[in-house]
């Protein structure tokens, strides 16, 4: 009885095969087999069954606690308004300042940064 499992997947596959035959079916297509105990009799429950995707989550890296900045986005005009502005991501502190977004655009575009004028559009 120990094989019984495996020979019904085995049988299971086949007739999913059969059914399904294509060059995606042999690309794309898997078995996933499912093990039930239950805790009461120790009954155990198998089955078999067909997929074509496999839904996984993506590690995110853990945020760094000593890692206190954010990014802006920043529009830069140009005084001669004849250049169209220039998008930027000015990696500032959290809860800094404007003359640190001031700072870190300046070191991004080349511009000192008391030739800036700042605003903030909503």
């Amino acid at each position: 009885p120990g094989n019984r499992p495996s020979v019904a997947g085995a049988e299971g596959w086949d007739v999913h095969r059969r059914r399904n035959d294509s060059l995606v079916m042999d690309a794309f297509y898997g078995q996933f087999k499912s093990e039930c105990v239950c805790p009461r009799c120790d009954h155990v429950s198998v089955s078999f069954n067909a997929f074509n995707n496999v839904s996984l989550e993506i590690p995110q890296p853990e945020p760094d606690p000593m890692d206190g900045t954010r990014t802006v986005p920043v529009l830069l005009f140009r005084r001669d308004m004849r250049t169209p502005p220039l998008r930027y991501g000015a990696t500032v502190p959290k809860g800094g300042s404007v003359g640190d977004v001031r700072n870190a655009l300046s070191e991004l575009s080349g511009i000192p940064p008391q030739r800036m004028a700042v605003c903030d559009v909503y």
